[in-house]
């Protein structure tokens, strides 16, 4: 009777506690990546595969692949990739989404240690030959880095200004007597200190 109270107790409790190893809400957050444009990726199977708008999760996926995870679905899809190393030191996963010139565009994972995994897209969809042998430069890396750490130390500021809510993550804020979203803030901050 007590290893069945105990069974029954861990049963029900235990989900309700998240203390099961696969509840969902104790896993690390992902890296994630805003893509502002259709782009067109290779999958690990050479098969074309075109991202839509919108933000993603980004997880690798063996050693020569990306998972991408829509915001508005548990169902992601594999990009290839390519492995690479770089020189900046990260606490945790990073993921940046860069375009590169006229027709590249690339969704990069970024691991403490000093190794990542670079997925080369294409805004068309023709891609030309070796777009997957096209990884982007460290320098291009560390000022996409820079300009991250410095966004982000921007919306750190922003939680000394009154703001609203305008949706469940998203805030409008008060700076010189104007209402502005995230967005407009952190531009007109950084206008602000130059």
């Amino acid at each position: 009777m007590l290893a069945r109270t105990l069974l029954l107790t861990t049963v029900v409790v235990c989900p309700l506690l998240g203390a099961c190893s696969g509840f969902k809400g104790s896993s690390p957050a992902l890296p994630t990546v805003l893509i502002d444009r259709p782009v067109y990726f290779a999958s690990p199977d050479g098969s074309d595969t075109v991202t839509t708008p919108g933000l993603y999760e980004v997880m690798p996926s063996g050693e020569l692949g990306l998972r991408l995870i829509p915001s508005h679905s548990h169902e992601g899809f594999l990009i290839r990739a390519t492995p690479f190393t770089y020189d900046e030191e990260l606490a945790s996963p990073v993921a940046l989404a860069l375009p590169d010139n006229e027709s590249d565009y690339h969704v990069v994972l970024l691991r403490p240690g000093g190794t990542g995994l670079d997925a080369v897209g294409s805004l068309t969809q023709v891609r030309p030959r070796g777009i997957g042998s096209l990884s982007l430069s460290k320098s291009k890396i560390k000022e996409a880095l820079a300009r991250l750490q410095a966004r982000q130390q921007m919306i750190e500021t922003l939680k000394a200004y009154p703001r609203l809510p305008l949706g469940q993550n998203d805030w409008q804020y008060q700076i010189d007597g104007q209402w502005m979203t995230e967005t407009q803030a952190v531009q007109y901050l950084a206008r602000r200190s130059k």
